[in-house]
């Protein structure tokens, strides 16, 4: 049996911003709205990709709202196919950095003093799939 790479891997993210503002702590609704844009960066010469994920909630009452923009950093093999990069891109990017996303910002309305954390649900990412790959550029970058 031999150890073989991933012909796609998660290189790890970054977080570049994160808000949250909290108007009253005792008056916090259930339901919360959620909005998420996506945008990507195929760096072809590098084999690289940086997915752009914004993630933005707010409770109906508007007591609480959050919003975090971060950076997945993927990177691939040469031999990769076009149609496999377009699955890994537009469908699986998203649906592995969103758990980290989903952590963070639960992590950070604890530490805000929340007494109900912001808990997003896990979401079935496949419906932006057409979103991220319209809003996905290739660049070459020089040596």
């Amino acid at each position: 049996m031999t150890n073989e790479i991933a012909k796609f891997r998660f290189a790890g993210f970054s977080i570049r911003k994160s808000a949250i503002e909290i108007k009253n702590h005792n008056a916090i609704a259930p339901n919360m709205s959620l909005n998420l844009d996506l945008a990507g960066e195929h760096i072809v010469n590098e084999c690289r990709y940086n997915l752009y994920m914004k993630v933005g909630v707010q409770d109906k009452s508007k007591s609480v709202k959050a919003n975090i923009e971060v950076i997945g950093y993927y990177e691939f093999d040469n031999d990769c196919k076009e149609q496999e990069l377009s699955d890994y891109f537009y469908i699986n990017a998203p649906a592995i950095l969103f758990p980290y996303v989903r952590a963070y910002l639960a992590t950070l309305s604890t530490l805000s003093g929340l007494s109900n954390p912001i808990m997003i649900p896990t979401m079935n990412l496949t419906k932006f799939a057409v979103q991220l790959k319209e809003n996905t550029t290739a660049r070459y970058l020089k040596s």
